[in-house]
């Protein structure tokens, strides 16, 4: 998983400054807010997948509570518990290298199959 690998990018945006991207990126489109989106991870039971919320450590919602540390979200994409936001998918792909990209909340899911 690219997600894995020493990237100062990545790091610091899902990995070291959890709070300081949620504000940043709060109310933006293909994000989150209040009422919609999933902060960096959506989360699946039963083939649906769930929002979650930041929390000051944790990610969570009425499913799970996870903690915000990167072998804890390594782990549960491992096994397919969580999905990365749109966000999360375009940042390596499409934010930083800036190219133009369409997309939706399930297209980790679709690009599997």
């Amino acid at each position: 998983m690219l997600i894995e690998k020493e990237d100062i990018v990545i790091e610091n945006f899902i990995f070291n400054n959890y709070t300081k991207t949620y504000n940043y990126l709060f109310d933006v489109p293909t994000c989150w807010n209040n009422d919609k989106g999933s902060f960096l991870f959506w989360y699946e039971q039963d083939k649906k997948l769930f929002p979650l919320k930041f929390q000051e450590s944790f990610f969570s919602n009425e499913l799970i509570k996870i903690n915000l540390t990167k072998q804890e979200i390594l782990t549960q994409l491992k096994i397919n518990k969580l999905y990365p936001s749109v966000f999360v998918s375009l940042l390596p792909t499409n934010i930083i290298t800036n190219l133009p990209t369409l997309g939706g909340k399930r297209q980790g899911v679709y690009l599997k199959e």
